[in-house]
């Protein structure tokens, strides 16, 4: 930035759904989720953070926390494959990827 004459300094780093949500709250406190819709999927929301069972420790002033889905990750060892998995993969724009 520096050498593009910008005077700026990076405060944070997020994930492009969670950027989507912090701007949309930013203008308007009703919005709760956002959804990411283009070359992958992905979807946030606003928690009450006394609602998350992992969460351990002191809880944000607001109350709330932001969960961050990353659902377009599904190639686990966890969970089975169907034929439909196999299908859908074969004739996707990016198959075993």
């Amino acid at each position: 930035m520096e050498r593009k004459g910008l005077d700026m300094r990076v405060s944070a780093l997020v994930n492009d759904t969670v950027g989507t949500l912090a701007g949309g709250r930013y203008s308007n406190k009703d919005v709760v989720a956002a959804v990411i819709l283009g070359t992958g999927t992905n979807a946030a929301y606003v928690e009450r953070a006394n609602a998350i069972p992992k969460l351990h420790g002191l809880l944000p002033k607001s109350g709330e926390m932001v969960i961050n889905m990353e659902w377009g990750s599904f190639w686990s060892t966890d969970l089975p494959f169907t034929e439909y998995d196999y299908v859908l993969d074969a004739e996707s724009l990016n198959p075993d990827v």
